[in-house]
């Protein structure tokens, strides 16, 4: 496997065992929205993969603790369903369980839903809404893989684990887009998904869009004619720190000529303790 690049030209993007990265559809209400939640990029089903014992003794490598092997089924998937999508996924892929030398090792579902259930339980609900009447979208709708060494990633750990493992048995390589910097992300979505986006907002038709990170606040305030407001001012925990209000209030953005309430959010991947504390501090002026 070579380090994924944004643009691969010269292969379709990959998952680890060989299924395709597809976009992914948005997530819709069961009626009239009630809001529409714009989040970044779509995640993954995740397996923690234990290779076979001849593959941990042979070639040195060991578990992924959650290794991205196919699309999510819609975005912001609550991963209630993991168990049986990744019985379904076993069985599309063949793979081979146990640790005979033809073999594959052992997979269990790990790490899914934790941003669509995060979503729900820390956003929809303090402000009163039911998540079957939101409409959930992202600015790009084709999944990324992150790199780093602290915590690994899964660039690094699909490099170390699997793509040894994949070429002594002649399976695919992984090769997946590496997620872009904030600026390429936006030029990314601007440029490929700006229509699909705007057709998505008008049919949604709602009367609040909650926007989750700096790229999404950013994309929704390059389509808005006008907008005023918290949301306006970027997101930087220094700045809420100062004034704890303007994190999460309410805004304004006219889209098409309509002017519906705006939220600017965190997105659910930003765990750290700073962040927590706006959140958590957010959610009891709710209550």
């Amino acid at each position: 496997m070579t380090t994924p690049s944004l643009y691969m030209r010269d292969r379709s993007p990959t998952f680890p065992f060989g299924l395709p990265s597809t976009p992914r559809p948005p997530r819709r209400p069961r009626g009239q929205a009630s809001a529409l939640v714009l989040g970044v990029y779509p995640s993954a089903l995740h397996v923690r993969w234990t290779p076979p014992t001849w593959a941990q003794r042979r070639l040195g490598i060991g578990p992924i603790g959650a290794l991205a092997v196919d699309d999510e089924p819609t975005v912001f998937w609550d991963g209630s369903d993991a168990l049986s999508r990744v019985d379904a996924w076993i069985d599309r892929v063949g793979f081979r369980v146990g640790d005979g030398d033809d073999q594959w090792g052992r997979v269990i579902a790990a790490g899914n839903g934790t941003s669509g259930r995060s979503v729900e339980d820390r956003i929809l609900v303090p402000l009163g809404l039911d998540p079957r009447d939101v409409w959930f979208t992202d600015i790009v709708d084709t999944f990324f893989v992150k790199s780093g060494s602290k915590p690994r990633q899964q660039v690094e750990a699909t490099l170390a684990e699997y793509a040894p493992f994949a070429e002594a048995l002649g399976l695919p390589q992984a090769n997946l887009p590496l997620r872009p910097p904030i600026a390429q992300m936006l030029r990314l979505a601007l440029r490929t998904q700006a229509d699909r986006l705007r057709s998505e907002i008008e049919a949604a038709s709602t009367p609040l869009i909650v926007t989750l990170g700096e790229e999404a606040r950013r994309v929704l305030l390059e389509f808005g004619e006008a907008a005023s407001g918290p949301p306006t001012g970027e997101l930087k925990a220094a700045r809420f720190a100062a004034d704890p209000d303007a994190y999460g209030g309410v805004g304004e953005i006219t889209l098409g000529g309509h002017t519906v309430k705006w939220r600017a959010m965190l997105h659910p991947g930003q765990r750290s303790a700073a962040w927590a504390r706006i959140q958590n501090s957010w959610i009891e002026r709710q209550a």
